[in-house]
């Protein structure tokens, strides 16, 4: 009986384990959908329309830089332009903050994080008249 107890009690150990969160926020995050609400209150989805046909307007995050690239294809005769920018972000509570410099103006766009996944991403924001857009991005 003794042996039995002093086989289950347990001993202190050395090891110390360290939980390492997943970088999950990293990568690139691809346009699928975007939605704003309707007159019931619901947010209504169509799928995300890319103005050129060479690559998907994408966000590229690197959490241990803390820098992006926003990646907007356009169409210009038959070349194929990105109209993107790239700068910091962070993220505080629920909201992304992405800075960047265009024209030699320091410029803020926040985005609040609606939901978010290992595979899947929805933002917000809204312009100054008040209009919520929700924007559905997958890795």
């Amino acid at each position: 009986m003794v042996c039995l107890l002093l086989l289950t009690t347990s001993c202190e150990s050395s090891d110390s384990a360290t939980y390492i969160s997943e970088d999950y926020i990293s990568g690139k995050w691809v346009f699928k959908e975007m939605g704003t609400i309707n007159n019931l209150g619901v947010v209504v989805y169509q799928d995300y329309i890319n103005q050129a046909t060479c690559d998907e307007d994408n966000l590229n995050l690197e959490n241990k830089t803390k820098t992006f690239s926003l990646n907007n294809f356009i169409k210009e005769g038959q070349t194929c332009v990105n109209k993107g920018f790239v700068g910091d972000f962070s993220i505080v509570n629920r909201d992304l903050f992405l800075t960047y410099t265009k024209e030699n103006t320091n410029i803020e766009t926040v985005y609040s994080i609606v939901s978010f996944t290992k595979t899947d991403l929805i933002i917000s924001t809204s312009d100054d008249l008040g209009l919520v857009t929700f924007y559905k991005l997958s890795k």
